[in-house]
């Protein structure tokens, strides 16, 4: 299971320092700028009580957003490597 030479036609490579790229860094490289698939629709922008709820979800979703995007940047590959080793008992 934690064979790291298998992998579906072969797998990505990384030419940097792993303690310099974050998992943020990987997200911003092949995910987009989009982290949640959620919010809100606006299918009735006339009706107060939808104005209100969907105020309430945008604050909650970019405070969300911004507590994601700073533990995104604070992991480094080099810790998931290391992480990784460790739960697969290799030593680096």
């Amino acid at each position: 299971m934690c064979d790291p030479k298998r992998g579906h036609g072969g797998g990505w490579a990384i030419a940097a320092d792993l303690q310099t790229v974050s998992l943020l860094d990987i997200h911003n490289a092949v995910g987009g700028p989009r982290l949640f698939a959620i919010g809100n629709e606006h299918a009735n922008p006339g009706c107060a009580v939808e104005k209100v709820v969907n105020a309430a979800v945008e604050d909650a979703l970019g405070e969300a957003e911004r507590l994601l995007v700073a533990r995104l940047g604070a992991v480094s590959l080099a810790e998931l490597s290391r992480e990784f080793d460790a739960h697969c008992g290799t030593v680096e």
